[in-house]
């Protein structure tokens, strides 16, 4: 039996090994960057969108290369980083004119309108939908003017997921149980990565109406993963090559 290393194939009296193929494949990928301003668990979230869009059949590049689509996962807790992602922003599109720039995070959360108003911004996706980022790519692509999808979190509505995508949990809430949207981290988190350290994503949201805090308005309420859930995405890390 011949292995598939070892093959060749022929086209148009040209020969290529297979792995030069595989290589051809990736280089003909869209490619999409990321770029994370503010807390450890931004740069957790930005690694599930990383593998959502690598499971979409992207390519993952440093944002310093090319690239078709450029994510911004923003931070808001003071007028400090709204200037540093501003600036990121622009910076992003003047590296890559031509990319699809797609702002998400707490910023895009909080002050959407703002981030639409800049050169080059085609797609804003705010706390409660930035996991299904590839969803509104298509529609961003097509649409005359910067698509906004950002449900407003109020003090009585916080309906902001822990994770993406879709089935119902109950928070380990200590003020109260509370049915919220937990969508399917697990199956974002799936897909074959090159470090040896993650993150592990148990809660989200702040209880505490503190009025010098913007977090409650930009990730909801308080709410907790299921241990099961926790403990099942531990394993699927460590089989991943996770230390």
């Amino acid at each position: 039996m011949t292995l598939l290393s070892e093959t060749t194939l022929t086209q148009d009296s040209e020969t290529f090994s297979a792995n030069e193929l595989k290589e051809g494949n990736e280089h003909a990928k869209k490619r999409v960057s990321f770029h994370t301003l503010g807390c450890r668990l931004n740069q957790s979230e930005t690694d599930v969108l990383a593998r959502s869009f690598e499971k979409q059949g992207y390519r993952v590049v440093p944002e310093t290369e090319s690239a078709d689509v450029c994510v911004i996962n923003t931070c808001t807790v003071t007028e400090h980083s709204d200037a540093k992602n501003r600036q990121a922003i622009r910076t992003l599109h003047r590296l890559n004119p031509k990319a699809l720039i797609a702002v998400v995070g707490c910023y895009a959360q909080i002050n959407p309108e703002a981030i639409a108003d800049i050169e080059g911004v085609r797609l804003v996706v705010g706390s409660e939908e930035k996991m299904r980022i590839t969803n509104y790519l298509e529609q961003a692509h097509s649409a005359s003017v910067p698509l906004i999808i950002r449900p407003k979190i109020t003090k009585k509505t916080f309906t902001a997921p822990v994770v993406p995508h879709s089935s119902i949990f109950l928070a380990k809430n200590p003020r109260k149980q509370k049915k919220v949207l937990e969508r399917d981290w697990l199956s974002a988190n799936s897909v074959p990565r090159q470090n040896t350290r993650a993150s592990l994503k148990i809660q989200d949201g702040c209880d505490f109406m503190c009025s010098f805090c913007i977090i409650p308005f930009a990730r909801g309420r308080s709410r907790y993963r299921e241990f099961s859930n926790l403990q099942e995405e531990a394993r699927m890390l460590v089989q991943e090559g996770i230390r």
